[in-house]
């Protein structure tokens, strides 16, 4: 998963076991992602992650918030380094 989002985020997210599985438990216990675990071909056991229908509406909360803020970042940008009054 974390080469997942590195490689989805062309590097700009290198997260840590340490930093990710926190978020993911977190997760989990709001209800916004499922696990379960399965033995993998090498015999490793893995976790796999799920989202749930509330953490759908969830994630697209999040994504119309995020857009809105980015809308607004490009806007500032647009109107140059100096603002007026500034």
């Amino acid at each position: 998963m974390i080469d997942e989002l590195r490689r989805r985020s062309e590097d700009a997210f290198r997260l840590k076991a340490g930093t990710l599985y926190p978020l993911l438990h977190s997760l989990e216990e709001k209800g916004f992602v499922t696990a379960y675990e399965q033995t993998a071909e090498s015999g490793k056991t893995r976790r796999y992650y799920h989202l749930t229908k509330q953490g759908r509406s969830a994630l697209q909360e999040k994504e119309t918030a995020w857009n809105a803020y980015a809308r607004a970042v490009g806007r500032v940008l647009k109107g140059g380094a100096c603002l007026a009054g500034a």
